[in-house]
């Protein structure tokens, strides 16, 4: 939804235009001591990620451009004492800095190179790097509770007769309902800690599968089927509808 908010109105969602000048201060403060890292870093740094050729003058985030993007935001940041007073093209320019910084930070931590304390430090900077472009304010958060509640109430049959009735062959137990939102709820539990991209429906549908194999109650093979194609499915049609859409606007922007 963010994405969609960007897009519609990029001033006002570009870059977190409620943070405070401490916030902004840590995010251009972790800049200053990336680029510091890379300064010091700089004979592995430029073995490990060497320039490429940039073709058509299309943005792209290069570690060897950590001190630029580092210089952007020092001279937006000292001729705008804050986020309102920039308007939407620095604003454009913050959010791909601070993107790009915040990328090369995370690579430079995954890399063979560091150390674990370097690593940690890394890490570190990422998080204040991305602390002023990745938010959500509270009335969006609300909007998508609610759209996922009111969603529930309305449609809420069919996916209760699919997950209770349509994967086993007899209708679920309360244990077996049990098993299941408890193991859903640690498997989504672990996936948001660990970073997972992971579907809570699939996550649900896989515990609900179980549970009945463990009652020996049995599987309708139509149902896991259909389920199964939809996974297979799902993932290269939404690529290539996301690839189409974005190759389209693309051509319309040129």
């Amino acid at each position: 939804m963010m994405l969609t908010l960007i897009c519609l109105l990029p001033t006002q969602f570009l870059i977190n235009t409620h943070a405070d000048r401490y916030q902004l201060e840590r995010s251009l403060y972790a800049s200053q001591q990336l680029a510091l890292f890379a300064e010091e870093n700089q004979a592995w740094i430029s073995q490990q990620f060497p320039p490429h050729i940039v073709v058509n003058n299309t943005n792209h985030c290069q570690v060897s451009d950590i001190q630029k993007h580092f210089q952007q935001l020092n001279i937006l940041s000292f001729k705008n004492p804050d986020i309102q007073s920039l308007n939407n093209q620095q604003r454009w320019q913050v959010r791909r800095s601070l993107l790009c910084l915040a990328s090369s930070a995370k690579l430079l931590a995954d890399n063979e190179h560091t150390d674990p304390a370097q690593q940690e430090y890394l890490k570190k900077l990422y998080a204040d790097l991305n602390s002023t472009t990745e938010y959500a304010p509270l009335w969006v958060i609300f909007a998508i509770a609610s759209a996922l509640g009111l969603g529930t109430m309305i449609g809420w049959k069919r996916v209760v007769k699919t997950v209770g009735e349509g994967i086993g062959k007899e209708h679920m137990t309360y244990a077996q309902g049990v098993c299941a939102q408890v193991t859903t709820a640690a498997g989504i539990a672990v996936a948001n800690v660990a970073g997972l991209p992971v579907s809570t429906t699939q996550i649900l549908s896989s515990a609900v599968a179980g549970a009945a194999v463990a009652n020996k109650s049995g599987l309708k093979i139509s149902t896991i089927r259909n389920i199964l194609l939809a996974w297979v499915f799902t993932f290269p049609a939404a690529m290539v509808l996301a690839g189409a859409i974005y190759y389209v606007i693309a051509l319309m922007i040129r």
